[in-house]
Parts: structure tokens; sequence; C-alpha cells
């Protein structure tokens, strides 16, 4: 997708927001080395979790310092400092809630269902975990703005299959690039979905497959996630995702053609192969605690917080 013609100098202005990153958000440990924590003596542990207590308060200045300079008037501008504040107090609490191990999956807590269409809707009520809110905050200083979407229902090669991602991010389409959408409603298409589990990468690099990396069954869940996302997909017929295993994020991209779309939702009364495949691309682990994971995922996380809402570009 290419940046906005109404916007010439998106690509500056991402550019200006990642190097801002770079300077204000240098904070960087690892997960891991928090949880060993819970074994060192009380006086050692309390000095440890100091050094990067003073480590955050620093950005946290800067942060300030640096929003003292930004035009407010700018729409993104206008709610980044707070949004970068918000997510460093709470990457402060991630450091005790972690020591006193405290970091549950979030449960469902309520189901309501109704008739949609040619389906059942969905939705859920669940407490977040600790990571779930984590990530979203993390999106925040992105400009991403999650929006909660219906669950929903559908077939898939003649099998019930339910949407359930834990984090969905809307995408309001400019009218103009609505035919190049399989969407009837403007307002009814999803950019991004995250898969949030409280539970360790179980290896750190791009080299070993994505089912080793997460596990078989929630890379069953997220094959389901990235097919039922792409139904309301800006990318239709292609679709994208984030798993969030603790700290880490894993990009997940399923690209498959417009015809194999079709051939895998054709219901039981509808005949014909299902023609070509469908190809999921993921990326290496990219952890929101370390500074350079961080600057690795600036410039797509910023392109996809500058695009979710079209009528936001007039402010850049």
């Amino acid at each position: 997708m290419d940046v906005n013609p109404n916007c010439p100098d998106a690509k500056d202005f991402i550019t200006f927001c990642t190097d801002c990153i770079k300077e204000n958000l240098k904070f960087s440990f690892d997960l891991k080395s928090v949880k060993d924590m819970r074994k060192d003596m009380v006086f050692v542990r309390q000095k440890k979790i100091m050094k990067i207590i003073a480590d955050i308060n620093k950005d946290i200045k800067k942060t300030e310092e640096t929003a003292k300079h930004l035009d407010k008037a700018n729409y993104f501008y206008s709610f980044w400092d707070r949004a970068m504040v918000e997510f460093l107090e709470e990457t402060k609490l991630l450091i005790h809630t972690v020591i006193n191990g405290e970091t549950e999956e979030h449960k469902v807590v309520g189901i309501k269902r109704r008739k949609c269409g040619h389906g059942t809707t969905d939705i859920v009520k669940r407490d977040k975990s600790f990571f779930h809110s984590y990530c979203e905050m993390f999106g925040r200083i992105f400009f991403l703005k999650e929006r909660y979407l219906p669950v929903e229902t559908f077939l898939c090669r003649n099998k019930t299959v339910k949407s359930k991602p834990d984090v969905t991010y809307r995408f309001y389409q400019d009218p103009a690039l609505r035919e190049e959408c399989a969407l009837k409603e403007e307002c009814a298409t999803s950019l991004l979905f995250i898969k949030v589990k409280d539970t360790a990468v179980k290896t750190n690099t791009i080299d070993a497959p994505l089912e080793e990396q997460v596990g078989l069954k929630i890379m069953g869940q997220v094959g389901c996630e990235l097919i039922a996302a792409s139904r309301t997909s800006v990318f239709w017929p292609n679709s994208l995702g984030i798993i969030c295993m603790e700290t880490k994020l894993i990009f997940v991209f399923l690209k498959r053609s417009q015809d194999h779309y079709r051939s895998i939702v054709r219901t039981k009364h509808e005949s014909g192969p299902t023609d070509g495949e469908g190809k999921i691309s993921y990326s290496q682990p990219f952890d929101m605690l370390n500074a350079d994971d961080r600057q690795k995922m600036a410039d797509l996380l910023f392109w996809l917080g500058c695009i979710q809402d079209y009528k936001n570009y007039k402010f850049i």
C-alpha cells in the first residue's frame, strides 16, 4: 500500500517520529533477567530494580522535555507524549508485577451472542492480562488506537471458524479507495490484530519454524485469525497480525490470491477445487523492552499508526 497522496511528507514525518523513539526511549532490559531477580537476596534485587527504574525515569524526563517543542496542533503530537509517559510508567509496574508473579492470562468473563447476517456475532468481555494491557500501551506510542470489534463466526472449507483476536485495530478507509477492498461498509475494515499469550517464545531465532517458536496450538489459533482477518482486511485478500508472547512481538502476514480466498470460503452448496495456496510469512521476535528491537519495529508501526485513520492525514 502506498503512502496517501494527500500526505506527501508522510515519509519525513515517520522518520522524525522514529528518531524521537530512538532519543527518548532508551531503557533496555530483558524480561528473563527480571524473573531471575526473584532468586536474589532482597538488597541485591532492590539495587538491580532501582538501576532500571532510574533509566526509565530519565526517559520520562527526556520525553517531557521533547514534548515542549512539538507542535500540538498536529493531531499525532497532541497525545504522543502522554502515551509515552504512560508506557514508561507501565514498564515500571511490569517489573514489580513480574517479580511478584502476578501476570496471568486474561479470562473470558462473559459472552453475549447475537445474529449477524448469515452467521452469529459474539461480544466477548475479558479480563485483560498484564501483557495484554502492556501491548496496547506500546501500540499507542506509535499512534495505534485499539478498536474493539465483535467476534464473528464464518465457514471455511465447510468448517465453522470463530475469530477471537485479543487486540484489533480498525482502519477507517478513504472512500476513494473503497473499490480496492472487498467490503461494503466503509468503517468495517480491519488493519491489524494481535494475539496475546502470557508464555515466552520457545526459541529466539527466525531460522526456526514459527510453530517451534510459539507452539502448535498458538500457531493454529493465529492461522485461523489470519484467515478471519483477511475477510475485512485493508490488505485483502491478505492480512497482517502480531503474536505477542509476553513482551516479544512476532509479525505474521498471510499472502494469498483472491481465487484462493474465494475457494476456501465456499459453502457446502458450492462446488469447485481449492485454487492456489496461502503462505504465512513471519518476522524474528522483537522485544518491546529492548531499545534496538523497538527501533527496528518503529517505521512499520508508525506507518500503521498514521494510516489507521485517513482523516488525520490533514494534521501532518
